[in-house]
C-alpha cells in the first residue's frame, strides 16, 4: 500500500520516485526556460547568482538518509558532504569552491548544475532474517550519493556544454 499525503505547508518537494532493482540513465523532472527581458526572472537569476558565490547548498533525503556528493580535494583526498551545490562561481581570477567539478571553467561565469546522477546502494537482505520479509525484489538502502554536473542538452549527453551565464556586475 502506498499512501500519499500533500502537505502545502511543508517545505519538503517531492520531486520524483526512485523504483527499485530499475536502472534508468535519463529522466527529465522539469524543464524551465528564462527569458532575458523579464523583470522578475532576472530578479530571480540575481538571486540564484548569490545563492551560487555563497555556495548554497542543496539537502536531499532519500529513505530517511541524506543524499551526499562526494569528490576529490585539493589534497587528492575523497571528501564526502551531506547536501550539493546548485551551481559554481569561477571567480574574475579563475577560482571555485572544490566541490565544483567543471571541466575548462571560464573566469567571472555561472554554471548552474542541472543535472544530477545517483547511486544508490542497498543490503539485498538475503541470508538475513529481516531480509524475508522483503521477498526477492526489496532490501535496505545503505548510501545514497550524487554527482552534480551542467548540461545544456535534451539528451543528456555527457559532453553538453555546460548551462553558464555571465555575471553583470563590476566588481
Amino acid at each position: 500500500m502506498n499512501i500519499h499525503i500533500v502537505n502545502e505547508s511543508s517545505p519538503v518537494e517531492n520531486l520524483g520516485q526512485f523504483n527499485f532493482l530499475k536502472n534508468i540513465k535519463c529522466k527529465f523532472v522539469c524543464k524551465k526556460t528564462f527569458t532575458s527581458t523579464d523583470a522578475k526572472q532576472q530578479k530571480f537569476l540575481k538571486r540564484l547568482m548569490k545563492g551560487m558565490v555563497f555556495n548554497y547548498q542543496q539537502h536531499w533525503i532519500i529513505d530517511n538518509m541524506p543524499v551526499t556528493l562526494c569528490y576529490i580535494n585539493s589534497e587528492a583526498t575523497e571528501v564526502c558532504s551531506r547536501g550539493f551545490p546548485i551551481g559554481c562561481y569561477v571567480t574574475k581570477r579563475g577560482q571555485s569552491k572544490e566541490s565544483c567539478n567543471i571541466r575548462d571553467g571560464k573566469n567571472d561565469t555561472f554554471y548552474v548544475f542541472n543535472h544530477l546522477d545517483f547511486e544508490i546502494s542497498y543490503h539485498s537482505g538475503q541470508g538475513e532474517t529481516w531480509g524475508t520479509a522483503f521477498g526477492e525484489d526489496g532490501g535496505r538502502i545503505i548510501a545514497a550519493k550524487v554527482q552534480v554536473s551542467s548540461l545544456d542538452s535534451q539528451t543528456c549527453e555527457r559532453n553538453a556544454a555546460p548551462i553558464t551565464f555571465q555575471s553583470t556586475t563590476t566588481n
